[in-house]
């Protein structure tokens, strides 16, 4: 008995078969479309879940997403995101005030006390000095 392989059209059959098998591709795998052409930086941090860079204005205890823009800061109702600065304090005041600037995998909020604890209020201020005459 002969070989199946050794017949020529059985060969060119079996190697049409692994050319399609080939390029079609694993099964399970999303169709291209108009939503995977251009993800948004955000919707690309999000999957990576790569870190965001924030600015801490300790004056006013307040963080500025820079990944994001959005400020997120300590109200009454708990945190509070949003995309203006505090209503309290504006957008150019803020940014013309001493900030540190941090990187965190996760929320600010779950570092704020040891922020404030490093970085008080009047911190980045310049300090006067008062002379006593003797």
């Amino acid at each position: 008995m002969k070989n199946f392989l050794t017949i020529p059209w059985a060969r060119a059959a079996a190697l049409g078969l692994m050319v399609q098998v080939l390029l079609t591709g694993c099964s399970g795998t999303p169709r291209w479309g108009a939503w995977s052409v251009r993800p948004s930086p955000v919707h690309i941090a999000s999957v990576l879940g790569s870190k965001d860079s924030y600015l801490y204005y300790p004056a006013f205890q307040v963080y500025y997403n820079r990944t994001k823009q959005q400020f997120i800061f300590p109200s009454d109702r708990g945190w509070t995101t949003q995309d203006d600065s505090p209503g309290d304090v504006g957008a150019a005041e803020l940014f013309s005030s001493p900030s540190v600037a941090m990187i965190f995998t996760d929320a600010p909020q779950w570092h704020h006390a040891a922020m404030v604890r490093a970085y008080p209020r009047n911190w980045g201020r310049p300090h006067t000095l008062t002379a006593s005459a003797q």
